[in-house]
């Protein structure tokens, strides 16, 4: 539908001032990217042997959650991470979480200029 309407308003655009040639803008469609992490019962144990500070699993889980969230900064880009850009979710049970860092891209396709000789 907004296709259509776009192509209509271009048509009557054409009648009203046939002298400027009009276009279609392109359309930039997002994309997705994300990676995820699943975090067990036994890696908090193991973060915990390696980390004494931490008492509880509790505190230890919701550490580990942050430095999930780090590396999913650096993993995906690390620019995108110091700009605020990716949008985390953690779905955490009572003993294992799992940590989503989303960002969206719009991707555009290059164009090639073949009209300089």
């Amino acid at each position: 539908m907004k296709k259509q309407l776009a192509q209509f308003l271009l048509r009557l655009a054409r009648r009203l001032d046939p002298q400027k040639e009009f276009t279609l803008a392109e359309v930039h469609e997002p994309k997705k990217l994300g990676i995820g992490y699943h975090i067990t019962k036994k890696d908090v144990q193991e973060y915990r042997r390696h980390n004494p500070q931490f008492k509880s699993h509790r505190k230890a889980l919701a550490a580990m959650i942050e430095d999930t969230k780090k590396e999913i900064g650096m993993n995906i880009l690390a620019g995108a991470y110091k700009n605020n850009l990716i949008n985390y979710r953690v779905h955490k049970t009572l003993w294992v979480a799992d940590v989503y860092g989303d960002l969206y891209v719009y991707a555009k396709r290059e164009e090639t200029d073949t009209a300089e000789s």
